[in-house]
């Protein structure tokens, strides 16, 4: 449990909220609360969208950055705490980290549930429990997004902005401790050279003792440590033209695992017992470049992005105190993208968005296990490689029919294709038992992902919608 924080802020971090003389006099009796205001001048627009994000047709959670740092929300998981039907489980290790949206996920194999940081997709669910530091805000959108989003969005979507050297200026130290050896410590630094242009630098540690003793060497299972930085650069190239560069990293070391057998007539698990030492190991580097054009009645956004991760699994199978199984199982992943969007400036009857988008994902997977009580070890290789494209289209209709009453409609057309080749070779007592290489066949899929939405709006803050996607 994290109990104590020291921030120190030096020169001016600029909040992004705006108060009259009045409500800056008046207290709230309840401290606790976090205070909102409704300030219809500032709108925070979806970038996909082309409306603000309270008048979007669909459940979406927004935590800010004064929530985010309040709560010490650092990681995917914190968010399960805040983000109605939201849920992210532990399994004992960032390799597996599925997320559920209203009970929609997958445990293995794809993730249901998008995540997008910086504009950068995650299509690895290795990735999702990753550190998070300087939080401008998180969106939590529920139900399929298909239409702008394309995979890996059946459950929802998770969009994560982090604060931008254009907005905040200052450096500010954090230092965070608590128990169980809970360490953090971060520093941030925003700054403009001019009025074109701004960077900014933040490196973040964590470390933790862990929660669980393994009972065979008396030592913590769940021990973990890591440290991330980022970069960002932002050049206001003049009134229409924008140019930004984001690069983070991260590096991850995590002991895994803290499983025990389940006693079914007491209801109780038992002591952690085993004598391999099980881990995962993560070293992450994501980029995004990102082009906008601001036009008197459109504007135009070019997404490059890029992802890779590099990661090394150890797990002792049997979970015993003897040398029965282990596996050692090796990851590389490069992911390239490129995404164009072109969408109307904000009005108030019609608004539109067209975009155009392309990926390539490539994975090289190593697997080696050991089967000691029969002497035998089974290496196993996979060459993976997955790459799509779509083009989708959005409209929205205000004032349909009748006032306040919004139509929403919208088509996307997905293309992708998977293939795998796989490798194996069995050594019994040193003796080579190679197996056929196997190439499996190209699964291709084309897809035709529609959307039909109405919204009627009573007021500023409220309103009902129906969604089909």
């Amino acid at each position: 449990m994290k109990n104590l924080t020291l921030v120190v802020t030096i020169l001016l971090i600029l909040p992004f909220t705006f108060l009259s003389a009045d409500e800056t006099q008046k207290k709230e009796q309840d401290t606790t609360s976090v205070r909102k205001y409704e300030i219809p001048e500032l709108m925070i627009m979806a970038p996909k969208q082309s409306t603000q994000i309270r008048l979007m047709p669909s459940s979406i959670s927004v935590m800010e950055s004064e929530t985010i740092r309040d709560n010490s929300i650092t990681s995917l998981n914190d968010v399960t705490a805040f983000a109605p039907n939201f849920f992210m489980p532990d399994y004992g290790s960032k390799l597996t980290s599925p997320v559920y949206i209203r009970g929609i996920g997958s445990r293995i194999n794809s993730p249901s549930v998008g995540l997008n940081v910086d504009h950068v997709p995650y299509f690895e669910k290795a990735a999702f429990d990753f550190d998070m530091f300087d939080i401008e805000r998180i969106e939590v959108l529920r139900g399929p997004q298909g239409t702008l989003y394309g995979r890996n969005t059946m459950g929802g979507l998770i969009n994560i902005y982090t604060k931008s050297p254009s907005v905040y200026q200052g450096t500010e130290f954090l230092l965070n401790t608590g128990s169980y050896g809970y360490y953090n410590g971060l520093v941030s630094h925003y700054q403009k050279i001019s009025d074109e242009f701004s960077f900014s630098a933040n490196a973040n540690y964590i470390s933790e003792d862990g929660y669980f003793t393994n009972t065979f060497n008396d030592e913590k299972v769940d021990g973990s440590s890591s440290i991330g930085s980022r970069i960002r650069f932002v050049w206001d190239i003049d009134d229409k033209n924008t140019l930004e560069n984001i690069t983070n990293m991260e590096r991850s070391e995590q002991g895994g695992y803290p499983y025990a057998k389940f006693d079914t007539e007491t209801g109780m698990a038992g002591d952690i017992n085993y004598n391999e030492y099980s881990y995962y190991d993560r070293d992450m580097i994501s980029n995004a470049l990102v082009y906008k054009y601001k036009g008197d009645r459109y504007e135009l956004h070019s997404t490059s992005a890029y992802q890779y991760l590099d990661d090394k699994n150890g797990i002792d199978q049997d979970f015993s105190p003897n040398s029965l199984y282990y596996v050692v199982q090796t990851q590389d992943q490069n992911m390239f993208s490129q995404e164009f969007i072109v969408k109307s400036k904000y009005k108030e009857n019609y608004n539109w968005l067209c975009g155009g988008y392309g990926f390539y994902q490539g994975f090289v997977n190593h697997v080696d296990v050991d089967v000691y009580s029969r002497d035998t070890k089974v290496l196993k290789d996979y060459d993976h490689e997955i790459f799509g494209g779509a083009a989708f289209h959005e409209s929205t209709m205000s004032n349909f029919l009748v006032e306040d009453l919004s139509i929403t409609t919208g088509i996307r057309l997905d293309y992708e294709m998977d293939e795998l080749q796989y490798k194996e070779n069995s050594f019994v007592k040193e003796v080579h038992y190679p197996k056929a290489d196997t190439t499996y066949q190209a699964l291709t899929s084309f897809q035709i992902l529609p959307k039909l939405a109405f919204k009627y709006e009573f007021d500023y803050t409220t309103n009902a919608y129906i969604s089909i996607s």
